[in-house]
């Protein structure tokens, strides 16, 4: 997942169907999520769950701390208490040294089919 770009012209509100396939998760995920993280608290209206801006950040946060950091839930709650404003400057640091590596892995087959 990118850094968003600040100029996109973005939605005010998402659905959940929506956010979980930002980042590749079952609904049922981002629920138990809900339950778990009292920083994530999406409105409801007419009983939909809506994402804005700011609860896609914490999703984001809490995504990174579970699925790249393997952190437990009792440890990413600990995380998002001591630490909530660097969360998503490493995230998005390993997002990039993620494309890093992508690209040197090409350059690598690249270098190696022309040897």
């Amino acid at each position: 997942m990118k850094k968003p770009d600040k100029t996109e012209n973005k939605k005010f509100l998402y659905s959940i169907g929506e956010v979980a396939s930002m980042f590749n998760l079952k609904e049922s995920t981002l629920r138990y999520w809900e339950k778990e993280f009292t920083q994530l608290k999406p409105q409801k209206y007419s009983g939909e769950r809506k994402y804005t801006q700011q609860d896609i950040e914490t999703v984001r946060k809490i995504h990174y701390l579970l699925k790249v950091k393997k952190l437990t839930i009792k440890g990413a709650k600990a995380e998002m208490k001591r630490r909530h404003s660097n969360i998503l400057k490493n995230y998005y640091l390993y997002e990039e040294l993620q494309a890093i590596k992508k690209k040197l892995l090409w350059l690598k087959k690249i270098i190696e089919e022309n040897a």
